[in-house]
């Protein structure tokens, strides 16, 4: 099954990258802007928008109801992967670790699968980590870049997005939207589905082009 972006108006979008690329700049270009970070991030500190703070992952629930009232038109979960990780850290020990994680995920997942679907633009920003590859046929290794959620969260997300797109700075900041791959380096980064949009953008004109 495939999303239809020819009807739909809102548009879902994750942007990955090293910190200081300004993945939340680029998030907050998109019509009507509410981010909203955990109590640690500080990516929209200088972005003159309307924000709200999460404490915990319970409170990721109220988001879609703090949208409708402040009539936001995008939902930004701002630097959302560390923030899941922190929600994680501040739960009491336990003898198995992945209860606590299995606590948070519990109330993340239908949380944000409902902002997912809901009459809004919603952009997730993550930093990426890196893993290398080793061949075992041929003597190289490639290194990998993906988004740093949890498989489970990456899985949700990555299957109800419309564009992924990496985030660097090469001179001019700029949105990789195509899957690049060869020998020592490979990024995951494509996921279009009915949009036309050239492989790179530049960071200014990134909102623009998602909505074509």
């Amino acid at each position: 099954m495939q999303l239809d972006t020819t009807t739909r108006k809102t548009r879902r979008v994750v942007l990955y990258g090293a910190a200081g690329t300004m993945k939340t700049t680029t998030a907050a270009q998109f019509p009507k802007p509410l981010v909203v970070q955990d109590s640690v991030a500080r990516g929209a500190d200088f972005l003159d928008c309307k924000k709200a703070t999460l404490v915990s992952a319970d409170e990721l629930a109220d988001v879609a109801e703090l949208a409708k009232r402040e009539k936001c038109e995008t939902v930004v979960l701002d630097d959302f992967a560390a923030a899941i990780r922190r929600f994680v850290d501040v739960l009491p020990p336990m003898k198995d670790p992945r209860q606590n994680f299995a606590r948070v995920n519990g109330k993340v997942m239908p949380a944000l699968r409902a902002l997912l679907c809901g009459p809004w633009n919603v952009v997730i920003t993550a930093h990426h980590v890196t893993d290398t590859e080793t061949m075992p046929v041929e003597p190289w290794a490639r290194t990998l870049v993906h988004t740093s959620f949890a498989p489970a969260v990456e899985m949700l997300i990555l299957g109800l997005v419309d564009v992924v797109g990496y985030c660097y700075t090469n001179g001019r900041p700029s949105v990789l939207v195509s899957e690049s791959a060869n020998k020592e380096r490979r990024i995951v980064a494509k996921h279009r589905v009915g949009m036309r949009m050239p492989d790179v953008v530049e960071m200014k004109d990134f909102a623009r082009a998602v909505f074509g």
